[in-house]
């Protein structure tokens, strides 16, 4: 059975962002029956502001706390047990001054706690609240999600550097902006965040019932995410998390089949392997040119014109570079390996078709 908290802290009653979090968690449940909720007002309940008798107590082991100490800690100690407990956590807030609401703050002080949450490591500190799934629904007036005020949202970055301390690193943000500009623009923003909803709530339900159908399954599946496929194992998984890669893809995006995805590795490599022969073949034959010694591309030309009693120098409408240009479009259609005696066979020929046009565009190979 899996465990969804749910954490709420505007203190306004008509707040958006507590109205889609906990529009959010029903429609989860609803799709997940079974599922357990556990709930925290933190606007409505409070919790109280770490001290120096809370800060004193949990450097201490438990068996060495004063009685007003445990009391201290009592609190601190429920909020870490539901957190660790929860397979999907939706946090409710809003925009306050660029931040999160205070209560919120004091939550977070209190969950983290060393050994419980994390832990500090030769390496560094290591969070261990991890295989969780975090849905932030922020709600703001104005834009913060993009734009020129984006980097004034210090909310959402505040919340994945926190909960990625603790281990918590997949975490979605459902943007409920835009609201004081206008009751047309507030209702398409939160007619957006709640058809967020939907699909989260309905992709939970596919790999829920799918694992339920089938608890051997092993097998790896792959879901649409952008350009890119995301692959997850479903056994080593919890339902919450599993939903969590299908619901970033597109709405309504296919699952890709293993054969079908087989099939596209295939053909890509095939494509690969096409131009990599081509610029072998390409690199072979400058190769050949360049490494015979008895060859000399402007050698055998002048040789070729002194032949035909011709001058030496080659003239403007006839440049070395149409010379090579014609003997290579011979060789290459040939198949014949370059040499000094070839070049010079081919030269007259080249001379008459060079000599034709100043355009090299029009020279065409014998």
């Amino acid at each position: 059975m899996s465990s969804i908290l749910l954490l709420t802290s505007s203190p306004r009653a008509d707040s958006l962002s507590t109205t889609i979090a906990v529009d959010l968690v029903e429609k989860i449940k609803a799709q997940q029956p079974g599922s357990a909720v556990v709930r925290r007002d933190l606007a409505a309940n409070p919790l109280p502001h770490i001290d120096d008798l809370f800060t004193a107590a949990i450097r201490k082991p438990a068996d060495d706390r004063t009685a007003a100490e445990a009391a201290a800690v009592k609190t601190s100690d429920e909020l870490v047990a539901e957190l660790l407990a929860a397979d999907t956590i939706v946090i409710g807030t809003g925009l306050i001054n660029f931040n999160i609401y205070s209560s919120l703050k004091t939550w977070i002080d209190n969950v983290a706690r060393a050994g419980l949450t994390f832990k500090y490591t030769e390496s560094g500190p290591v969070g261990l609240a991890t295989g969780k799934k975090v849905y932030v629904v922020l709600a703001s007036g104005g834009v913060y999600s993009q734009g020129p005020a984006a980097g004034m949202n210090h909310a959402v970055p505040y919340l994945k550097s926190v909960l990625g301390f603790l281990g918590i690193t997949d975490i979605e943000t459902i943007y409920v902006e835009g609201l004081a500009f206008g009751p047309e623009a507030a209702e398409k923003a939160i007619g957006a965040a709640k058809a967020r909803g939907e699909e989260i709530a309905l992709a939970a339900s596919q790999v829920s019932e799918l694992m339920l159908k089938r608890p051997e399954l092993t097998g790896r599946f792959h879901f649409v995410q952008k350009s890119f496929t995301k692959t997850f194992t479903v056994s080593s998984i919890s339902p919450a998390k599993a939903s969590s890669f299908e619901i970033r893809a597109r709405p309504n995006a296919p699952v890709m089949r293993q054969d079908a995805i087989i099939a596209w590795r295939r053909a890509s490599a095939a494509s690969v392997g096409f131009i990599r022969a081509c610029m072998l073949r390409m690199f072979v034959f400058i190769w050949s040119v360049a490494s015979d010694r008895h060859f000399s591309p402007l050698r055998a030309i002048s040789a070729a014109r002194a032949a035909n009693g011709q001058p030496p120098a080659v003239s403007s409408r006839c440049s070395p570079l149409r010379y090579v240009a014609a003997y290579s479009c011979n060789v290459m259609s040939s198949g014949a390996r370059p040499s000094a005696r070839t070049f010079a066979d081919q030269a007259p020929k080249a001379d008459c078709i060079a000599s034709a046009t100043s355009s090299s565009r029009d020279a065409k190979c014998l």
